[in-house]
């Protein structure tokens, strides 16, 4: 890859401290190991500011355009191409494709 849209700028404090990656077209998340969700390189439509969260994140996707984290609450919060958003419970995955979300929750 290349630095053109600040996709490898790892943040330095985060260096040796993540448990999780997801890459979307331009940007990137991580999951340190105290349940932080961080995100960097292109920020066209929000998808690199990472919103609060009302607890630890256990999974993260990326899409194009779009950042959604898995809590451990059992909800997931997406930000980016849509506004910043809380949604469902009891939910065990997440994931992200170009134009789609979609969770699984606990009953299958």
């Amino acid at each position: 890859g290349d630095t053109a849209q600040g996709k490898l700028d790892v943040p330095p404090d985060l260096q040796g401290n993540a448990v999780q990656i997801a890459c979307g077209e331009n940007h990137t998340l991580a999951i340190d190991r105290a349940g932080r969700v961080w995100a960097w390189g292109s920020n066209g439509t929000g998808e690199s500011v990472v919103p609060a969260m009302s607890a630890r994140a256990t999974a993260i996707a990326a899409a194009a355009f779009q950042s959604v984290a898995l809590l451990e609450n059992g909800q997931i919060v997406w930000w980016g191409r849509q506004s910043s958003t809380s949604v469902g419970e009891n939910l065990v995955s997440v994931a992200l494709t170009y134009t789609a979300t979609f969770v699984l929750t606990a009953s299958g």
